[in-house]
């Protein structure tokens, strides 16, 4: 009870954005993602960060190839805290996409995420998979990434349940 606790504050490195990839998730939200210069910071090398959503970006004022300020939030999850406007110079607004980065269907904006409508999005389907035979939900031991990534790409399967029409393969001589 007489003990007290210090904490030093989270270290700040610059680096620069190079580029922008989008991830869509399970529910279809797409999450932007920045792609840096490689930076070591708290002893761990950082080369991508997640921009969560166009109001982040837009409150932040990020844009792509910007300096940018990070930090690892609570020391493990890498955060941009600032963009360095006085390096700022050939940089391009950021936008939400128009179309899917994986299916190429169109996208829809709702709040501040945005969304892919398609239902049949092979994004989507492995990322449900993943989810689903993860340890958290089912755990079905056997099925990782690569497994899902397999299954969606060569169509054996189009929604979660037809993980269950699978048989055990016959043993050939």
């Amino acid at each position: 009870r007489r003990a007290m606790a210090y904490k030093f504050p989270a270290q700040q490195m610059s680096t620069q954005i190079h580029s922008i990839e989008r991830q869509v998730g399970r529910s279809g939200i797409i999450t932007p993602v920045a792609n840096l210069e490689p930076v070591r910071l708290s002893g761990v090398t950082i080369s991508r960060v997640s921009l969560h959503n166009i109001d982040f970006i837009t409150s932040k004022d990020i844009q792509l190839h910007d300096y940018v300020w990070i930090q690892r939030s609570g020391e493990v999850i890498p955060y941009i805290t600032g963009v360095i406007k006085d390096r700022r110079e050939n940089t391009e607004v950021i936008t939400p996409p128009s179309h899917c980065p994986s299916c190429g269907h169109e996208t829809n904006i709702i709040d501040m995420h945005t969304y892919c409508i398609n239902n049949a999005c092979p994004a989507q389907l492995q990322e449900k998979i993943e989810h689903f035979v993860s340890k958290q939900c089912m755990d079905i031991e056997g099925i990782g990434e690569s497994i899902a990534t397999l299954l969606v790409q060569k169509g054996l399967v189009t929604t979660v349940d037809q993980l269950y029409q699978f048989t055990k393969p016959e043993k050939q001589l």
